[in-house]
């Protein structure tokens, strides 16, 4: 098992079909531009666990400087591929 952080277009791209699991009003035509957006605007990112090439489970993620508590790790989506559930990913080493 591999954790990337997903930059380009078609690694955003291929973060789509378990994303989509968690969010299902995504559309493949737009899921890219969309991340994009928010990288851009918010900082917005993406971490994705694979195994054998394919992505099993992704997370969408902020880093963010609060005045009251510093830096924090905001987790805005976490989601894992349905058809590999129970396959230990959240145990994965970073």
């Amino acid at each position: 098992m591999t954790i990337t952080r997903p930059t380009t277009d078609a690694e955003i791209a291929a973060a789509f079909p378990v994303m989509s699991q968690l969010r299902p009003h995504l559309t493949a035509e737009t899921y890219v531009a969309r991340i994009r957006g928010l990288m851009a605007s918010d900082g917005f990112r993406l971490a994705c666990l694979s195994q054998d090439g394919v992505p099993r489970a992704v997370a969408g993620y902020r880093i963010l400087d609060m005045l009251y508590c510093g830096r924090l790790l905001s987790v805005d989506d976490l989601a894992s591929d349905e058809a590999a559930r129970s396959g230990d990913h959240g145990k994965a080493p970073g």
